[in-house]
């Protein structure tokens, strides 16, 4: 990778495939929360911190809905490898579902 280059995780979380190259990284978090969430879906303020203290991490971008999946985003259980199940933070062979918006949305009120 070139210096000063910049990659961005997309919303599956962050991998070593995206800390090889040596470039500052900009962690994408999505509706399904993967890489900083629990196995049962929820915020994990310990796995965020975690990433936080990777240096190559230099800012945090948060996605907050989809636009062009209206449903929210889907990967088939086949398509869940032991390497993806632990960069998401989810169980290996076991579909996926993103939520079509940031659940912490929900919560949110106009004013």
């Amino acid at each position: 990778m070139a210096t000063g280059s910049w990659v961005n995780t997309g919303e599956g979380g962050l991998s070593d495939h995206h800390l090889a190259g040596g470039g500052d990284v900009v962690f994408q978090i999505g509706p399904g929360m993967f890489g900083v969430r629990t196995s049962g879906g929820d915020w994990d303020w310990d796995r965020f911190r975690s990433q936080a203290e990777i240096a190559q991490v230099r800012v945090f971008e948060l996605k907050l809905h989809q636009g062009a999946k209206i449903r929210g985003g889907h990967v088939e259980g086949a398509k869940v490898t032991a390497e993806i199940a632990g960069i998401r933070g989810v169980a290996a062979g076991k579909a996926i579902d993103s939520p079509n918006r940031f659940p912490l949305s929900a919560r949110m009120r106009a004013t």
